[in-house]
């Protein structure tokens, strides 16, 4: 073993400590230390399926990654007949999955045809099941790309090669991977005809492109306005031109990108089931493998007041948020969704006491975020979020400054950090972001910190109000504000934002 000195980010150091796992961190300090993975079974005295399960706790959490097969067509074996022939003998799974291809294509496979499904099972390791939803991929991208004729055997190997590149040996994996491609077709067709372009399919190039500026985040809203500076000063669809400006509009934004898919919520039935935890968890994963080097993906979670238990060691960053309020009687009242739901709140659930029922969601935010301690806290006045469109109360008041403030300075005390949220905005809500002007000052006068957030449900609002929002944290007091990356936070000067 290298005998060298180790360095663990404190994100790093706070996943391993929350899992609890002395296997995963025994290995994660092996392999930290540049030793040879191989050798982590004899080296570190375990088992080999202990190795394997600290492995996997370790890709779960994001601190390990395997390495990409990269497996070469001209490295595969030549199959032959009396391959395939020893194959329906001896292997009755393999008979099956060939079935299951030509019911799918419609058609008897020829000899020569098995031999590349026989490739793709035993050269690229496809499991049968893999295998089957590969094929209906296929078909359906066919479809989407407006093709009526059905994909070929060497169509299906091609990107059999490619999905054993990404890793995708699983049903789940390959099912999420389906599903996130064939939106991207659908968007990419989306993007086509917003371009004019009609009565022919998009080369291989113009393809790539639109998939690049969509994997960027960028929505049809941005991709319409560069389209419309390109026509303004070339006088057409110029796709160099198109391309060179949302290319330096992607080198001058984002490059963190981070999901935050919402806790589940029992009385709602919103938000991630636990069940489902795993499989979102994993796409994310796969998405930090892909655009590695070209944007850093993270994995958070907003976690609500009413969220069941949660392993919060999977996650890059945790957004503590409150979505509700309890009346006396332990009712739970949702404040969001629509100002139905606030006014029946108020009206029902504390005999008509607007400020009541402001304290009550206070109090209840503040106690769980302060026991929670996440990296950040959402939308800290979303009991607001309607005040503009439907007054329910006046917040503008000062008993209800008074509520909000005193709140704020718990948490301000206790050094936790609050959003800058632009989501009720996009939404068409509020014409400001969360929080409001005067708690923004307030923060900025205690010495708070602040970090700004779109909360976007769609990517075309990945962005949305940001300019707006700086703004006004500018001119609250701060002079810095910080952005969250996969190490940690980093402050950023306004004049840089």
């Amino acid at each position: 073993m290298h005998d060298a000195g180790i360095t663990i980010s404190n994100s790093d150091l706070k996943r391993l400590l929350a899992c609890a796992n002395a296997d995963a961190a025994l290995l994660y300090l092996y392999l930290a230390a540049g030793n040879d993975p191989a050798q982590a079974q004899t080296a570190l005295r375990m088992s080999q399926s202990r190795v394997d399960l600290a492995a996997a706790s370790l890709r779960q959490m994001g601190l390990t990654q395997d390495e990409p097969k990269h497996l070469a067509p001209a490295e595969a074996p030549s199959y032959t007949e009396q391959d395939v022939t020893r194959e329906y003998r001896t292997n009755p799974e393999f008979p099956s999955m060939v079935g299951e291809a030509q019911r799918r294509l419609g058609r008897l496979l020829s000899t020569e045809e098995i031999k590349i499904l026989l490739s793709v099972y035993r050269y690229l390791g496809l499991p049968p099941e893999v295998i089957s939803i590969l094929i209906n991929y296929c078909i359906q991208r066919s479809r989407a790309r407006g093709q009526t004729r059905m994909p070929s055997i060497r169509s299906i190997e091609k990107e059999a090669y490619r999905w054993a590149d990404l890793g995708i040996d699983t049903m789940e994996e390959a099912a999420v991977y389906m599903q996130s491609q064939l939106q991207l077709q659908a968007n990419v067709g989306k993007i086509q005809s917003l371009l004019g372009i009609e009565g022919r399919r998009l080369t291989a190039g113009e393809e790539k492109l639109i998939a690049a500026w969509l994997s960027w985040g960028f929505g049809e809203r941005e991709i319409r306005l560069a389209y419309e500076k390109t026509c303004m000063n070339t006088g057409g669809l110029k796709w160099p031109y198109l391309n060179s400006i949302l290319k330096s509009w992607h080198e001058q934004g984002l490059t963190t990108l981070g999901f935050s898919g919402h806790s589940y919520v029992p009385q709602e039935g919103f938000g991630i089931a636990p069940e489902t935890l795993p499989s979102y968890i994993a796409e994310i994963r796969r998405l930090q493998r892909a655009y590695a080097g070209r944007l850093e993906v993270l994995c958070g979670i907003e976690l609500d007041t009413d969220a069941p238990p949660t392993d919060l060691s999977p996650f890059d960053y945790v957004i503590g948020s409150c979505h509700s309020v309890r009346d006396a009687s332990g009712r739970a009242w949702t404040v969001d969704g629509a100002p139905e739901n606030l006014a029946a709140a108020i009206r029902e659930g504390f005999g008509g006491d607007a400020m009541a029922c402001v304290a009550a969601y206070y109090d209840q935010l503040t106690q769980f975020v302060l026991a929670l301690r996440p990296t950040f806290v959402g939308h800290f006045d979303l009991i607001t979020k309607f005040c503009e469109k439907q007054p329910l109360f006046d917040m503008g008041s000062a008993a209800y400054r008074e509520i909000a403030c005193a709140a704020l300075d718990r948490l301000l005390s206790a050094g936790l950090i609050l959003e800058v949220n632009t989501g009720a905005m996009a939404r068409g809500w509020r014409t400001t972001p969360y929080p409001a002007d005067v708690l923004l000052e307030h923060i900025a006068r205690k010495g708070g910190q602040v970090t700004l957030t779109a909360d976007a449900h769609a990517s075309d609002a990945l962005t949305f109000g940001f300019e707006d929002a700086l703004e006004r944290i500018k001119n609250a007091g701060f002079t810095k504000v910080l952005a969250l990356t996969g190490k940690g936070f980093i402050e950023m000067p306004l004049e840089q934002a």
